[in-house]
């Protein structure tokens, strides 16, 4: 994988051009060396920018000793630069912009090396790798090529288990952020300076007893807390997260209010729910899935791949609309790669740019063109599937498919997709239960089986009247639900991301061969999301291929 960090730190910048640069190039390479790559093919590319210099001798002095500095850094790392982008416009008036060069540092790394920086384990080894300066205020960066050494070679073993480059918040901002992920904190049993500035130095998390000349032992990693032993001060990671919190949620909240409440509920699996389905004709040896990828599609390649793993051979076409025989044309071609597949999918992106008044209308109308849709009748008559993720769920809804099973003339009352709660862009992975398995899509579940699933949208709250959804859970047409890591269902927008109605993350229609779903469930592979616990395989893709190769019965 590539791997691509960046430094800058505008206030050593305004104070010396020269010491900024080598510190953003320091603390660039640094970040790459927490992540578990060497530092041997780093490749710099900076971006600078300085005020207007007129014929200012000593204005023109500033970017010179920026140079100045990135070339000493350059050439005691032996790392190069390979490209750039210079500005000399900035300035407003009597407004100047710091003096800056901010280093961009670019290699590849194995991502069986790839760490995080949360601490991972109560009763870790936690060390402080500081680095030295020279008489002039700057890093030893002999001494720092030694210690990227150590770190590596320890990350690679599997010995180091977390790591944190310290930067402008020192060993506080540290400690603090490598706490929030797992609520695992430390007892710290050393008294260092905590809110100093740490360019160039480290803090890590070891799985054993580590030695190095130049490391200090800061203690262990303990439950829920940050303890300083010798300055006998507790503090509560909680509380320290809500802190580092508080003044970005002014400008940027992470989590919205979500509109509509309901109570708090647990799925509970219903003994008369259909959960075993066989494809009624002959076996199928190739399974065909067709994908069309329309303006603004960007799932396609994802989803082919998850359909190739799982045993299927996969068509994808583009939808060309620059002509009226280009509709006409790919109209033509859609009819006719339906009639030869057996797995119709619609994937994510962002159709026509999800312009104008909401997401999957360009797709929804073609599906409604007379010629696609007598395809996908003869598509559902044959029993075969159709699956929408994000911008394909939109599409599916919009065009009646879901959830009556067929094209339908939607009513004010229609469940429809509409922006989030929070009126942004979500992307992040969302924790989901399966409400239902009467599905092939879902028949290797079980009830109550939890996935944490990667979303992307900004259209995604599920919104539906209270008869409607009744009448959804009592058909078991409700696939999967946002929900808590042990199961629970609620409204809360940390648990409930969208603010959707019931939580509800994708449906099935009533005979269960149509399924739509907000969650990527085709984003997976080896290595993602290594700092994420828990089953991140949806397999919706082989419960599929598997139903026309020879069906798949429930254990």
């Amino acid at each position: 994988a590539s791997i691509l960090s960046y430094g800058f730190d505008p206030y050593i910048s305004n104070a010396s051009p020269y010491h900024g640069s080598v510190f953003a190039i320091l603390s660039s390479v640094c970040k790459i060396v927490a992540a578990g790559a060497s530092y041997e093919k780093i490749r710099f590319t900076f971006q600078e920018y300085f005020e207007r210099l007129n014929q200012d001798e000593k204005k023109w002095g500033k970017p010179v000793s920026a140079l100045l500095g990135s070339i000493y850094a350059q050439r005691k790392l032996n790392l190069p630069s390979v490209g750039g982008k210079d500005s000399m416009s900035g300035t407003f008036k009597d407004l100047h912009v710091p003096p800056t060069l901010v280093s961009f540092a670019i290699t590849t790394i194995d991502t069986e090396d790839v760490i995080s920086p949360e601490f991972k384990e109560v009763g870790s080894y936690v060390y402080y790798l500081p680095l030295t300066d020279d008489i002039h205020g700057l890093p030893n960066l002999d001494e720092a090529k030694q210690h990227f050494d150590f770190i590596h070679q320890h990350i690679v073993t599997k010995d180091i288990i977390s790591c944190y480059a310290v930067g402008f918040g020192g060993v506080c901002e540290a400690l603090s952020k490598m706490s929030f992920g797992n609520y695992i904190g430390i007892k710290v049993t050393e008294s260092i300076p905590f809110f100093s500035k740490g360019y160039g130095t480290f803090v890590f998390e070891s799985k054993k007893e580590l030695t190095n000349p130049s490391l200090i032992y800061l203690g262990k990693t303990i439950p829920n807390q940050i303890i300083l032993e010798k300055e006998q001060v507790i503090f509560d990671i909680h509380d320290l997260l809500v802190a580092n919190m508080k003044d970005y949620d002014k400008v940027y909240p992470a989590y919205g209010t979500n509109a509509f409440s309901f109570p708090t509920m647990k799925v509970k699996e219903d003994q008369n729910e259909k959960n075993i389905f066989e494809y009624p004709y002959e076996r199928v040896e190739d399974v065909k899935v067709y994908i069309p990828v329309f303006p603004g599609t960007n799932c396609s390649i994802d989803t082919k791949r998850a359909f190739i793993e799982a045993g299927a051979s996969v068509v994808v076409d583009t939808f060309c609309n620059q002509t009226d025989k280009d509709i006409e044309e790919s109209i033509h071609r859609m009819a006719s790669f339906i009639d030869q597949s057996h797995i119709l999918v619609f994937a994510g992106g962002f159709s026509s740019g999800d312009e104008p008044d909401g997401s999957g209308k360009f797709i929804a109308n073609v599906i409604r063109n007379e010629k696609v849709y007598q395809s996908i009748e003869r598509l559902l008559k044959r029993k075969g599937l159709i699956l929408g993720i994000c911008n394909g769920f939109q599409a599916l809804v919009k065009s009646g498919l879901l959830p009556y099973g067929d094209i339908h003339q939607l009513k004010e009352n229609s469940p429809t997709l509409f922006k989030n709660d929070i009126n942004r862009h979500i992307s992040k992975i969302a924790t989901t239960v399966v409400a239902s398995t009467a599905s092939p899509w879902l028949s290797s579940f079980h009830v109550g089986e939890i996935h944490h699933i990667p979303i992307s949208h900004g259209e995604g709250k599920f919104v539906i009247e209270e008869s409607f959804a009744k009448e959804l859970f009592k058909n078991h047409q409700v696939a999967f639900q946002y929900a808590t890591i042990d199961g629970t269902v609620e409204s809360t927008s940390n648990i409930n991301p969208n603010g959707s109605h019931y939580a509800i993350e994708g449906i099935i229609s009533k005979d269960g061969l149509i399924l739509g779903k907000m969650g990527h469930s085709e984003r997976k592979g080896q290595n993602l999301y290594k700092n994420i616990p828990g089953n991140k395989e949806q397999d919706i893709f082989k419960n599929a291929v598997n139903y026309f190769k020879k069906g798949v019965n429930k254990k």
